[in-house]
């Protein structure tokens, strides 16, 4: 069962001050993630409530860059310790590398994810921005769904990634991104754009 205790022994082992092998990390990930949830502990995650927020804003995002971009590294550390960087590559012989994570779009996730667990139903697309008063937010949400092209997707995202670039200057980061849906040869050559991603920020 994945419950908060297996949540909890999970965080002590990946925030040792040795850390894990990736290849651990990613084991004990997936098993975890193979293993019943609560209906309630499934909605917490969903939502990012303590003491699930951590698992799907700094540590599953980091889980996807490394298997997307094939990092060959020893050993992961996570210090859990709302610090910057949320986590530590390290490699015998080389300069430890650090990551920091920012959520793409986190409130129109929020609002998304709120919808479906309330509703059943969820959109995949709101189009507003983080700094937008709460009334925009409010306003778009009690509208019925609406298509949306993907000009307009990759626009909202290219303002989120300029807000990254500005809020996370001379670190380096994974941006993860808002899932969008569509076929996958639709959404090919934007692969790049529309995966998790390391920036480097000048």
């Amino acid at each position: 069962m994945f419950d908060e205790n297996a949540l909890k022994k999970f965080y002590a082992d990946i925030s040792t001050g040795k850390g894990v092998s990736i290849e651990d990390f990613q084991n004990r990930l997936e098993s975890l993630f193979s293993d019943d949830r609560s209906a309630g502990d499934l909605n917490k995650y969903r939502l990012g409530r303590r003491p699930w927020k951590k698992l799907r804003d700094e540590i599953t995002p980091v889980s996807r860059f490394l298997r997307f971009n094939d990092i060959e590294m020893d050993r992961i550390r996570f210090p859990l310790d709302s610090n910057t960087p949320d986590c530590w590559l390290l490699k015998k012989g080389a300069d430890d590398l650090g990551i920091e994570v920012t959520i793409e779009r986190g409130r129109e996730r929020f609002h998304r994810t709120r919808e479906m667990i309330e509703t059943g139903i969820g959109r995949g697309f709101v189009g507003v921005q983080d700094n937008a008063p709460q009334e925009d937010f409010d306003r778009r949400m009690s509208h019925s769904r609406t298509m949306y092209s993907t000009e307009q997707a990759l626009n909202a995202r290219g303002i989120a990634y300029e807000d990254f670039r500005i809020n996370e200057k001379g670190t380096d980061g994974v941006l993860n991104g808002v899932d969008l849906t569509g076929g996958k040869r639709r959404w090919k050559n934007l692969r790049p754009v529309l995966s998790v991603c390391l920036i480097r920020a000048r």
